[in-house]
C-alpha cells in the first residue's frame, strides 16, 4: 500500500476521523484479525460462516490502528478505535479504488473462463523482466482478492497484473470499476457457470464488462478466433489488439508442435518480427494463454526477446495440465477446475499423447451448468471416444452419464466403471491401473477429483 495516513482513509469512506484515533500512517489494510499486525487497518467483513465484527476487539489487541465495521454497536466497547459503515466489502473497494489512484503504472486486468491464472502469471514473468510485478494472489481473482491485490501496489511497483473471475453478470463490471485497467484482457468465452446464463452469448457480453474499467488511451486484448466475444466487444472504441493462429490475429502462433509430454514449441509472430518459444507447460491451449499475455507485453513496449524469456520461464501451476510419473504411469492433473469445453481440450491433450499403454479418463462432475448439465456431460462421454480413450470412470450421479454415452459412442461396457465416490473411484484405479497407461483427471474443484489421483500417488 502507499503511504496513507488514517485521516484519508476516512475521508475515503465519507466519514470523520473519531475522536481519540491519532491520524498517523496506516501500515496496511488486513481482513485477517490472526495475521493483523501492528498499524494496520482492520476491515472486519461478514461471509456465510463468520462475522469479521467477533474479531474486532483481538484485532486491536494485536495492533490495529483502526477497524472498520458493519453496524453492530451493541457488540463493541466504548473504546474501540472504529467507524461504522453500511458494508465493509464495499469499504475494502473504496480503499483499494484509491490506493490504485495512487499509482502511475500500468494496470492490467485478465479474465476468461478458461486459463486466467496461468495468463496472469506468464504476464508477470514476462513484466518482472523489467520490475517489480504485483498481481492476485493464486486464483483470488473475486471481490475480495481484486481489492486486495490493489492495496499490495505501493511505491516499488512497476506493473499490476490483476486476475478477474465472475459466474454472474455485473461482477467483472464492478471489478474493472475498480481496477480501472491499462489494458483488458479477455481470453475466451467457454461454458463455465453456464447454469447462471442462457448461452455462450450471455457469458460474452459479461466477460466483456471489463471494457467498463479500461482508460480512454488503454487497450483490449481479444481472441480473433472467438466471435461471441468479438461481437460482444464491438461496443468498445478503443484500440484492439488480436490474438490467435489466424490471419486476423495481430499477435500469432505459427509452426505449433507438442513433443511427447505434450509441451508446445512455436513461433511468436509480431508484425514482422518473430521469436522461437519453448514452453514449459503441457497442452495446446498453453499456446492462446501465452499469445494473449505477448500481446499485453508488446502493447507495454516489450521486446520479443523479453516475452521469450518470460513465457519460458513460466512453470506449471498445481491442476493444471500437470504430468507427473509414478510407476512409469503418466498422470495428467487437470483437477483444478472443468466445464465442458476445458474437458473436451484436456482430452485433445490426452489424445495427442504417446502413450504405450491404455489411455484412461477419470471424470468428476462439472459443476454450474445449470438444466444441460446432464446433456454436457454426455458430450464430453461421446468426445471420449473419438479421442481413443480406453477406459472411463465416472465419479458421481451426474457424471455418470459421460460414462453412459461412451458407451453409445462404442466403448465396451466392461470398460466404464462408476463410482459415488472418489474413495471407491480411488481404490478401483490404484489397483487397475499398469505401468504405460495415462490417465487424464478433470473435474470441477467441487467434485475433488484429486482424490482419486492420491491413491496411485501414495
Amino acid at each position: 500500500m502507499f503511504n496513507v495516513d488514517i485521516k484519508e482513509i476516512v475521508e475515503v469512506l465519507g466519514k470523520k476521523r473519531p475522536k481519540g484515533i491519532e491520524n498517523i500512517p496506516a501500515s496496511g489494510i488486513s481482513i485477517d484479525s490472526r495475521t493483523i499486525s501492528k498499524g494496520q487497518i482492520f476491515i472486519a467483513v461478514r461471509g456465510q460462516n463468520f462475522n469479521g465484527a467477533d474479531y474486532a476487539e483481538q484485532a486491536v489487541k494485536k495492533g490495529a490502528a483502526l477497524v472498520i465495521l458493519q453496524d453492530e454497536r451493541k457488540r463493541l466497547k466504548e473504546n474501540l478505535p472504529c467507524i461504522f459503515v453500511k458494508d465493509t466489502y464495499d469499504a475494502l473497494q473504496k480503499i483499494a479504488s484509491f490506493n490504485r489512484s495512487k499509482f502511475n503504472g500500468p494496470v492490467v486486468a485478465v479474465t476468461g473462463s478458461s486459463g486466467k491464472t496461468i495468463t496472469k502469471e506468464m504476464l508477470s514473468e514476462i513484466l518482472s523482466v523489467r520490475g517489480k510485478v504485483t498481481k492476485t494472489e493464486g486464483n483470488k481473482n473475486n471481490h475480495i482478492g481484486v481489492p486486495l491485490a490493489l492495496l499490495d501496489i505501493n511505491e516499488e511497483t512497476r506493473f499490476a497484473v490483476i486476475e478477474m473471475g465472475m459466474n454472474h453478470m455485473g461482477e467483472i463490471k464492478k471489478l474493472s470499476d475498480i481496477a480501472r485497467p491499462d489494458v483488458g484482457v479477455i481470453l475466451n468465452a467457454l461454458r463455465a457457470h453456464i447454469g447462471f446464463f442462457s448461452d455462450l452469448r450471455g457469458i460474452s457480453r459479461a466477460k466483456a464488462e471489463i471494457i467498463s474499467g479500461i482508460k480512454e488511451e488503454g487497450v483490449l486484448i481479444l481472441n480473433a478466433g472467438d466471435k461471441n466475444l468479438l461481437d460482444a466487444c464491438a461496443v468498445f472504441q478503443g484500440r484492439k489488439i488480436l490474438f490467435g493462429i489466424s490471419d486476423k490475429a495481430d499477435v500469432k502462433a505459427e509452426d505449433i508442435h507438442v513433443d511427447e509430454l505434450l509441451k508446445p514449441s512455436f513461433e511468436l509472430v509480431s508484425g514482422s518480427r518473430k521469436v522461437l518459444v519453448n514452453l514449459r507447460l503441457s497442452g495446446v491451449e498453453s499456446v492462446f494463454n501465452a499469445l494473449a499475455a505477448a500481446s499485453a507485453a508488446v502493447f507495454l513496449g516489450f521486446k520479443l526477446p523479453e516475452i521469450k524469456e518470460g513465457l519460458e520461464s513460466t512453470r506449471t501451476l498445481k491442476g493444471r495440465m500437470e504430468i507427473r510419473m509414478v510407476k512409469d504411469i503418466t498422470i495428467i492433473d487437470d483437477t483444478y477446475n472443468a466445464n465442458p469445453d476445458s474437458a473436451k481440450a484436456a482430452l485433445n491433450n490426452l489424445q495427442g499423447f504417446e502413450s504405450k499403454g491404455r489411455k484412461i479418463f477419470v471424470l468428476g462432475e462439472m459443476c454450474e451448468l445449470g438444466k444441460n448439465s446432464r446433456k454436457f456431460h454426455r458430450e464430453v462421454g461421446s468426445h471420449a471416444v473419438k479421442c481413443g480413450v480406453s477406459m472411463i470412470i465416472a465419479v458421481g450421479n451426474v457424471a455418470a452419464e459421460a460414462g453412459l454415452a461412451s458407451v453409445q459412442g462404442g466403448i465396451k461396457s466392461e470398460n466404464v466403471h462408476l463410482f459415488e465416490s472418489n474413495n471407491e473411484a480411488g481404490k478401483f484405479l490404484a489397483d487397475e491401473a499398469r505401468a504405460g497407461d495415462a490417465i487424464l483427471l478433470k473435474g470441477s474443484r467441487l467434485s475433488k477429483v484429486d482424490e482419486v489421483m492420491e491413491w496411485l500417488v501414495s
